[in-house]
């Protein structure tokens, strides 16, 4: 996130902020997470497998932030934006909490292969 805030900004700014973040970055992250999905079906995902696919979502998720917030003035009247900037935070900052204790609850009770184990039908 840090390399690439002023990478981000710029490309938010110069591109149509709701098209970038909402269509290529979320279309990008979804094609990512399937493919993930598959390496870990067809038993690929080893950890460089995982590593590469997060670093790649972390790059997408990083392009997509300043265009995210870019859009919320343009959703929100002027007298509710200071309150909307900050849900957004919070939203945000929550999911960065509650996501990693929630893995961590699913790896206590399953194991670390669980989260990536599918049965072959």
């Amino acid at each position: 996130m840090l390399l690439l805030a002023l990478i981000a900004g710029v490309i938010s700014d110069r591109v149509q902020s709701e098209g970038f973040g909402s269509s290529f970055c979320r279309a990008t992250a979804c094609a990512l997470g399937a493919g993930l999905a598959v390496a870990a079906y067809l038993k690929h995902a080893t950890p460089w497998v995982v590593i590469t696919f997060t670093f790649l979502e972390g790059i997408v998720w990083a392009l997509n932030g300043p265009a995210i917030m870019a859009i919320v003035p343009a959703l929100v009247p002027r007298p509710e934006l200071d309150r909307a900037i900050a849900l957004n935070s919070v939203q945000f900052n929550m999911a960065r909490l509650c996501g990693p204790m929630l893995a961590a609850a699913v790896i206590g009770a399953v194991g670390h292969r669980g989260g990536f184990h599918f049965q072959r039908v």
